[in-house]
């Protein structure tokens, strides 16, 4: 049987794209294990029925319900080190790719100690394994989400190195075996700037049949051949995520 690893680094709660991937692989009969973490109290119950209603094989890089004291210095060291970096990068401009996410190097290891078939990255500091990864032979596919490099606010941006999350995009995208993204605008554009093949396009959509409840009955009231539907998907609301271009842009719009 084929092995895959999918490097998460985060809660299966936080990322359904993750989730979706590996119940599909899983459900196709390879070997799936996804490395990620347990970083909340009140999330442990959600991420554990998750994994376990989709026969998830889990990971944790990190987990929270851990008492002993070796468990505790390490994620305090792991936040310290971030924090470090952060400030070296603030301060003089170096780029680390721990300046990533919390447990970039922990999951490098992890996945170089495993002999998985593929490897599967999704998030910046899983470009920064992936492209780790590839240096040193292994296969990788990459699930590009967001433009990562691009997509930021300014207070974002300054607490990131771009440069090189510029680079891995494009080495990652380039070398992979295998990309997919989210939109054929966000495929096309990765396409031109890195010079790679246009990623296949997997929208970031559940089918109506995946629903746990019907659509608000404002919503089912709507019909007819000339009314239009757009849907937009996201666990966060606010600022400098596309939502005032999308309200911007319905004023143009000539039908119900």
């Amino acid at each position: 049987m084929k092995s895959i690893s999918i490097v998460c680094g985060l809660q299966l709660s936080d990322n359904p794209r993750v989730v979706k991937e590996a119940s599909t692989l899983s459900n196709a009969g390879y070997d799936v294990t996804v490395h990620c973490g347990l970083f909340s109290a009140a999330d442990v119950d959600r991420n554990l029925s998750l994994a376990r209603s989709r026969k998830l094989k889990c990971c944790y890089v990190r987990d929270v319900r851990s008492t002993a004291l070796a468990e505790q210095c390490r994620w305090q060291c792991v936040r310290i080190r971030r924090k470090l970096s952060q400030a070296t990068h603030q301060c003089f401009g170096w780029e680390w790719g721990v300046q990533l996410g919390y447990y970039g190097p922990e999951l490098l290891q992890k996945c170089l100690a495993e002999s998985a078939d593929l490897y599967s990255v999704h998030s910046p500091m899983g470009l920064w394994v992936g492209a780790n990864l590839i240096k040193r032979g292994r296969l990788v596919s990459v699930d590009i989400e967001d433009w990562h490099s691009e997509d930021l606010s300014e207070k974002d941006r300054s607490n990131l190195p771009l440069n090189m999350l510029k680079g891995i995009e494009t080495t990652v995208l380039r070398q992979c075996a295998f990309s997919s993204s989210t939109s054929h605008a966000l495929s096309d554009t990765l396409a031109y700037v890195s010079e790679c093949k246009p990623p296949i396009v997997l929208y970031n959509a559940f089918s109506r049949s995946e629903r746990s409840t019907e659509l608000p009955s404002n919503l089912n009231r709507i019909s007819g051949a000339e009314c239009k539907r757009v849907g937009w998907v996201s666990q966060v609301i606010g600022p400098d995520r596309g939502l005032e271009q999308l309200v911007a842009a319905t004023h143009y719009l000539k039908r119900p």
